[in-house]
């Protein structure tokens, strides 16, 4: 018997919750070798909400483990396919000597961030080991990441926290985290990963940047009102177009603003700036309003989402890790729900690259309300990525 990581993941449409809880386990636990799991991940559309514990308590049975973790998704995704906005259940199992997982709930992250992220610490920070990682599985609605982010940094030092936000289709106004056989809303779920076997991060991008890096000279908080000395809605109609414009609806919906990694770069580089909608706009003044703060003095640019781009850059992540060749065990991919369908105009897309790339690495994840992923060694928040985490053996 094998003695190295053994993986298994499934994927089910099924809307019966139980017999998608046996297709799923069953596929995955076929591939541990008759070992029991040691961890779990789930993920599921809130289709299945009703039966959300017993699903728990099957697949713990089904597994061999409780130590399970995991969390509600627009949709869910394995090397198999993915499933959008309909019922569908993710599940990947793990059975490895040589990388540990030690699963954590915090509740309530609603006006706690900071004292959330804190917690979290003081529970894992004995088991930190030097090549650590976090995977992170927070309510999207309550997370305040740049003081949760803060608040782990301060408990645990450079840990990588890797993971995505919970989600839903919009019919139930919150999301749910898994812990065992219990189902939590705003909480965060994860597992600090650690041991002998290596950890790899990639991430691919929707947005693509137009145009070169504008200079912001005027912004208060999250108001942007001049880029470049002119008002900040008139450089936002230039990049939009007229077709978009004729519409402002579509123009916020297309048009996103590219944000460095610290305010004070004086470049963007390919990859490495943080997309943020445009939450508002305001012809009289000029004003535009955006999902994060920006300083007077920054740069910053306008990207645009849009399939032929987001294909682009997923083959890149896709290449790279050909070249590579990296002897992958098993991989977990976190997509922006407005990333599969709704962007490229067909199912799969995602999902089917990494099953070129990957052949017959079992992977699984779930459609996000974000991504969280470090760059150059700071944890961000991002929107409209894919995020792609790969454990391999232990180097030899």
């Amino acid at each position: 018997m094998s003695q190295g990581i053994l993986a298994g993941s499934g994927l089910s449409g099924e809307p019966e919750t139980l017999q998608a809880i046996g297709e799923v386990t069953g596929r995955a636990m076929s591939r541990l070798d008759v070992r029991p799991a040691d961890w779990v991940v789930i993920f599921a559309t809130v289709h299945h909400f009703s039966k959300f514990r017993e699903m728990l308590e099957t697949v713990s049975e089904r597994t061999g483990t409780k130590n399970i973790v995991g969390c509600s998704g627009y949709g869910v995704l394995t090397e198999e396919g993915e499933i959008e906005g309909a019922p569908g259940i993710a599940l990947l199992a793990v059975s490895s000597p040589s990388l540990k997982a030690l699963p954590f709930i915090e509740r309530p992250m609603h006006s706690r961030a900071e004292n959330a992220a804190l917690a979290v610490a003081g529970r894992i920070q004995s088991h930190v080991s030097e090549n650590a990682v976090l995977l992170l599985l927070p309510d999207t609605y309550h997370m305040h990441p740049h003081a949760f982010f803060d608040g782990l940094e301060t408990g645990l030092g450079p840990v990588p926290l890797l993971g995505g936000g919970a989600s839903e289709d919009g019919s139930h106004g919150r999301t749910y985290q898994f812990y065992q056989d219990r189902v939590e809303s705003n909480a965060v779920v994860g597992m600090l990963m650690t041991g002998t076997a290596s950890i790899n991060m990639r991430m691919t991008q929707a947005c693509r940047p137009v145009g070169e890096p504008l200079i912001v000279t005027r912004a208060e908080k999250n108001i942007i009102h001049e880029l470049g000395g002119r008002p900040a809605f008139e450089v936002f109609e230039e990049v939009a177009g007229e077709g978009l414009m004729e519409d402002i609806r579509d123009a916020v919906t297309a048009v996103f603003v590219g944000l460095p990694m610290e305010p004070d770069q004086d470049q963007i580089a390919r990859g490495q700036y943080l997309v943020r909608n445009i939450m508002g706009v305001d012809p009289d003044s000029g004003a535009l309003a955006i999902g994060d703060e920006v300083r007077t003095g920054q740069i910053l640019t306008f990207t645009l989402r849009e399939p032929v781009g987001a294909r682009e850059d997923l083959m890149r992540m896709s290449n790279e890790l050909q070249a590579e060749r990296p002897p992958v065990a098993f991989g977990m991919y976190f997509n922006c729900m407005a990333r599969g369908r709704g962007l490229y105009g067909e199912a799969g897309v995602d999902s089917s690259a990494l099953r070129s790339t990957l052949q017959g690495v079992p992977f699984a994840g779930f459609f996000t309300g974000s991504e969280i992923a470090p760059i150059r060694g700071k944890t961000y928040l991002h929107q409209y990525s894919g995020i792609l985490l790969l454990v391999s053996e232990p180097d030899q």
